[in-house]
């Protein structure tokens, strides 16, 4: 099925990659909702002893976490746009991103993956699903080669008789 792109395959392959697409939209909702939350409101709590960022209300790296909250939200807005405007590359920069400050984030919170893996293997599943949907509607409406792959830097076509040859 080669040369197969996004005006072959119809409405409903682009619905299936716009509704692939939303899973990773809604979750980085979630997250940014829980970097506002907990970034701003919520903070340490009743354990704020002051020994670290964590135990101290106020500290600059609460604000920290609501911005990785909304960098993830923005990454995952990209990947749909990406993905509604059959732009594969774009979309999985836009999901490596939200991922890569997801990874970064939970890295600077002190999360050690290895503990964490064990003790919540639900929650990476899900993480996993979330991730491989995003990727599967990079790919799924995806135009069959990008513009440009079968031309010389002069405009035309390589294999044409009209073809500069020197």
């Amino acid at each position: 099925m080669t040369g197969v792109g996004p005006q072959q395959f119809g409405s409903r392959s682009k619905s299936f990659a716009l509704l692939l697409a939303t899973v990773p939209l809604l979750g980085s909702g979630l997250i940014a909702l829980f970097g506002l939350v907990w970034g701003q409101g919520l903070q340490c709590d009743e354990a704020c002893t002051g020994e670290d960022w964590r135990h101290t209300a106020g500290a600059s790296h609460w604000t920290l976490l609501t911005v990785a909250g909304f960098i993830v939200l923005a990454a995952c807005c990209v990947h749909f746009a990406s993905v509604y405007r059959a732009r594969p590359w774009p979309a999985l920069a836009g999901l490596a991103l939200g991922t890569a400050t997801i990874g970064a984030t939970l890295a600077y919170w002190g999360t050690d993956w290895s503990a964490e893996l064990g003790r919540h293997p639900l929650g990476f599943g899900a993480f996993a699903c979330v991730l491989l949907s995003g990727v599967i509607a990079a790919f799924l409406f995806a135009p069959a080669s990008p513009k440009g792959w079968g031309q010389t830097p002069s405009g035309s076509d390589p294999g044409s008789s009209t073809a500069r040859t020197g």
